[in-house]
């Protein structure tokens, strides 16, 4: 079992005096063992890496690892639609991936960033983005009806505000 924890304190010398306790408590009241190889004493202002982010004081970055994976998902999306207009399916799925990593990416300091991949991104001939790149929506002119449960085509209902389409 893996378990992860950090404490935070200004003094060093309080920190180092835990440790003894941090181990027997692990020991005695969950049955584990405190590796010796894996504690880290570090200013706090260096920050910590912990769930695809850069946690420091007062603010959390995405890690570079989690913003080369919304990298390399964009420029896929990117070479797919060049190739021509993707189905209405397919335009789903994509939208999916994007509200995904937007979804993920809008609790960190990650403006710059998305608007970096996203401001000139070809992806805009297909997909709107509302303020501060949070969401993502299909432009109106790529949906089609839907068909409800009896066959007939259904008209997707839009919201003035957003521009976004709804097919509740």
């Amino acid at each position: 079992m893996w378990m992860i924890f950090f404490i935070v304190h200004p003094s060093k010398r309080y920190l180092k005096e835990l440790i003894p306790w941090i181990r027997e408590f692990l020991k005695e009241e969950l049955e584990l063992e405190l590796h010796p190889d894996k504690i880290e004493l570090q200013h706090y202002s260096r920050g910590v890496a912990f769930l695809g982010a850069y946690v420091r004081p007062y603010r959390k970055y995405p890690s570079k690892r989690t913003a080369g994976f919304f990298r390399e998902a964009v420029h896929r999306l990117e070479k797919e639609s060049s190739k021509g207009k993707p189905a209405p399916e397919r335009l789903r799925k994509m939208l999916a991936v994007l509200n995904s990593y937007q979804g993920h990416l809008k609790h960190f300091r990650s403006y710059a960033l998305l608007d970096r991949f996203l401001r000139n991104s070809p992806l805009k001939e297909y997909f709107y983005f509302t303020g501060g790149y949070r969401k993502a929506g299909i432009r109106s002119r790529f949906l089609i009806p839907i068909k409800d449960t009896y066959g007939r085509g259904k008209e997707p209902e839009t919201f003035p505000e957003t521009g976004g389409a709804d097919y509740g």
